[in-house]
């Protein structure tokens, strides 16, 4: 990703990382119109349908996988690849696909050669992982070869939100860019704290280019999207959030939500990579899903029976990590969304065959020499938190991040035996003779014959972060910890929404942008079905 670590990066840095030996993350976020679109990785994958379909039975009738596929196909604009892309492997199933929408999918020229991808499709298949036509339809168990958000050249073109929903309409008078770094809220009327009605905000605060403290009036709403790292600072920064951390930092409580700021989820990210030989000329890329079952094998019962029983231990655990930073959550509420997220993992779902999968491996060859197998444990059961550091505007884009990467002890495991699958995938008959020897880890740090421990080691201290982070305004029943209810309005206030991947409530199997897209297509719509902005009929014309 070219754009990490430019002036177009926030680049924030986590507090130092227990579970992966101390060491701190750097979070890459957008800096840009369009935010992290605008430096992502571009992979366009949209999630299991029962992923979306879990929404809704955290309290948010109506946000299930029926209603939110046709706004996904509303926001996306597909390109059909080419004689040479076919002939390669990729394929694709154009009724998963929308044509008409705001955001170019695809795949650019730079991967006209993809000659590896049929030879990794087939490893995989080796191991028991399934080719999959098209994973856009809801169900992406299996391998594959996703499209991006790109338009192909020559050159080829990201193709970000900016691009797609700003620049066709940036000249509309009665649309204005504001350059800053929004700050606060500025409230009028009622007092939710104390019970006498839901808050409305006046306006919004912002630090303009100067570092100068600004104010935009609001005559309707407000829309926060900042994100799952800044959402949670500006809602603070108006105090709305959990009682103990704003009253640490000297706010003023206008709004009691214990949800502000938690239940951040991040997945865990490992690669093993290998040397190639001569003969692996061209590139391969490819996606991989694997199922719970494909990860534990005979293994599954057993693991689930005895994740299961370990929920009420896992509750406590990030209920403790939160007090300690002045975060007093409810621990019920906080079981109660684990187990909801262990049953779509482990539970019923799995003995009717609609489970969905656990581990996402991406495979590439790109013609450098190496072969490298990342992945990364879709459903973490640990829960971070992003708080305020400071309550002074001036250090806004200063935020106490911490992931709390592997707090649970189940998502090393499954990192573990990913890992293990993994480095299954070079002893294929399909990559025999393409691949030379595993260069990381190297067979002196991690031997061939490695022991479960060995490898556990190895991806505790390895681990990185997939930049996949959500939650931290979940869009949840209140008594859950939600932050917003199914109108994204957040709870306690009349008039403020949130559109953003901070309102997701538990992870999902695809890259959060392709359904994000999806989210604010129908935020849109609720939005403009809301009261605020019916036109008043014209008695005289009845």
């Amino acid at each position: 990703m070219s754009a990490f670590d430019t002036p177009i990066d926030w680049a924030y840095e986590t507090v130092p990382q227990v579970g992966i030996n101390g060491e701190p993350q750097i979070y890459h976020q957008g800096k840009a119109i369009g935010g992290t679109s605008a430096i992502n990785a571009m992979a366009y994958i949209r999630s299991n349908k029962a992923d979306i379909d879990a929404w809704e039975k955290l309290g948010n009738p109506g946000w299930n996988w029926d209603n939110l596929y046709p706004y996904s196909l509303a926001a996306e604009n597909f390109s059909i690849p080419g004689p040479g892309l076919q002939a390669s492997g990729v394929t694709f199933d154009p009724a998963f696909h929308g044509v008409s929408g705001p955001i170019r999918t695809g795949w650019g020229n730079d991967f006209s050669n993809l000659t590896l991808t049929p030879r990794l499709r087939d490893a995989w298949r080796e191991l028991g992982l399934p080719s999959n036509l098209d994973t856009g339809g809801g169900d992406n168990h299996g391998v594959s070869t996703n499209p991006l958000t790109a338009q192909a050249g020559p050159p080829d073109i990201r193709w970000d939100a900016a691009r797609g929903y700003w620049y066709p309409v940036e000249d509309r008078p009665n649309l204005t860019i504001i350059k800053g770094t929004v700050w606060r809220l500025v409230w009028r009327g009622g007092d939710a704290a104390s019970g006498k009605g839901a808050v409305s905000a006046s306006g919004v605060e912002y630090l303009d280019q100067d570092g100068q403290v600004a104010v935009l009036a609001a005559t309707k709403e407000v829309v926060v999207a900042a994100g799952s790292l800044r959402t949670p600072l500006v809602l603070e920064s108006s105090g709305v959030g959990n009682p103990g951390i704003l009253e640490n930092l000297g706010i003023p409580v206008v709004v009691d939500l214990p949800g502000v700021g938690e239940n951040l989820q991040e997945q865990g990210n490992n690669r093993v990579v290998y040397s190639t030989t001569p003969e692996a000329a061209g590139i391969g890329i490819s996606q991989t899903w694997a199922s719970p079952a494909d990860i534990f094998g005979s293994d599954l019962a057993d693991v689930a029976s005895r994740t299961r029983d370990e929920l009420p231990r896992w509750a406590d655990q990030i209920v403790s990590a939160s007090a300690a930073t002045g975060a007093l959550l409810n621990r019920t509420a906080v079981e109660a969304v684990l187990r909801a997220q262990h049953q779509l993992v482990f539970g019923g779902a799995a003995a009717e065959g609609n489970a969905s999968t656990l581990t996402e491996f991406v495979t590439q060859s790109l013609g450098t020499g190496v072969l490298i197998v990342s992945h990364w444990t879709l459903f973490p059961f640990s829960r971070g938190s992003v708080h305020l550091a400071s309550a002074d505007a001036a250090r806004i884009d200063e935020p106490r991040i911490d992931p709390r990467l592997n707090l649970v002890e189940f998502d090393i495991r499954a990192q573990t035996q990913a890992a293990r699958l993994g480095a299954q995938l070079a002893k294929t008959g399909s990559l025999s003779g393409l691949v030379a020897g595993r260069v990381q880890p190297s067979p002196e740090v991690l031997p061939e014959d490695a022991t479960d421990d060995q490898w556990r080691d190895y991806i505790r201290t390895t681990s990185g972060i997939a930049y996949h982070n959500i939650g931290t305004a979940s869009m949840m029943s209140r008594d859950l910890g939600g932050v917003v209810d199914p109108e994204l309005k957040v709870y306690g206030t009349a008039n403020v929404r949130v559109v953003d991947m901070s309102i997701i409530p538990m992870q999902l199997t695809g890259h959060p942008i392709a359904m994000l897209y999806a989210v604010a297509e129908r935020a849109a719509d609720i939005i403009k079905q809301s009261p605020l902005y019916q036109q008043p009929r014209d008695l005289e014309s009845l």
